[in-house]
C-alpha cells in the first residue's frame, strides 16, 4: 500500500479539482440551442394543429344548428350566433370584430350559400383565423368550411391538414 505524504493545514492539494471547464459548458449551450432551434417551431406547429381543433368544432356545430333550422322551417338561413345557438350561454354567441367567434376565439365563422347558389337550399360554413391571434400565421389551413352537404375543405387546397 502507498502512503502519501501528510497535506498541510492552508495548502492546496495538486491536480484538477471538480467542476466543469468553460469548454465543456459552451458545448453544454451550443447542443441546446441546436436542439431548441429544432425543437420549437416544431412545438409551435403542434399547438396550431391542435388548436385548428377549435374551427373544426365551430364549423360543425354551426352547420348542425343549420340543420337543427332546416327541419323546423324547411329553409336554411343567413344566421347569427344568436339566432341559430338559442342557449345564451353558448360559447358560439361571442361577438368576434365584425363576425362570430368560436369557443376559443381562434377563429371567426360565416355562413354564406352553398352549392345550390341559393341560401335557402344550402349553405357553406366558413371559419377564418382571426386576426391577430396566434393562429392567423397557421400557414396549413388558413380557411376551414363545410357545407350542407357535409363536405369539408380546406384552404390552401394543397394541404390535407384542416379537417
Amino acid at each position: 500500500m502507498t502512503r502519501h505524504p501528510p497535506v498541510r493545514a492552508g495548502s492546496r492539494p495538486t491536480g484538477r479539482l471538480g467542476g466543469f471547464s468553460l469548454i465543456e459548458l459552451m458545448v453544454v449551450v451550443a447542443v441546446i440551442a441546436i436542439l431548441a432551434t429544432v425543437v420549437y417551431p416544431a412545438y409551435e406547429n403542434l399547438i396550431r394543429s391542435v388548436r385548428r381543433a377549435d374551427g373544426r368544432l365551430t364549423a360543425q356545430a354551426v352547420a348542425h344548428a343549420q340543420e337543427r333550422f332546416f327541419t323546423t322551417n324547411g329553409r336554411y338561413t343567413n344566421v347569427s350566433a344568436a339566432s341559430i345557438f338559442s342557449d345564451a350561454s353558448s360559447p358560439f354567441r361571442k361577438p368576434c370584430g365584425t363576425g362570430n367567434c368560436s369557443e376559443k376565439e381562434f377563429y371567426s365563422w360565416a355562413v354564406t350559400p352553398g352549392p345550390t347558389g341559393t341560401l335557402a337550399t344550402s349553405f357553406t360554413v366558413t371559419v377564418t383565423p382571426v386576426a391577430g391571434k396566434s393562429q392567423a400565421s397557421d400557414t396549413y389551413c388558413t380557411r376551414l368550411t363545410i357545407d350542407s352537404t357535409g363536405v369539408q375543405g380546406g384552404l390552401p387546397a394543397t394541404t390535407n391538414k384542416c379537417w
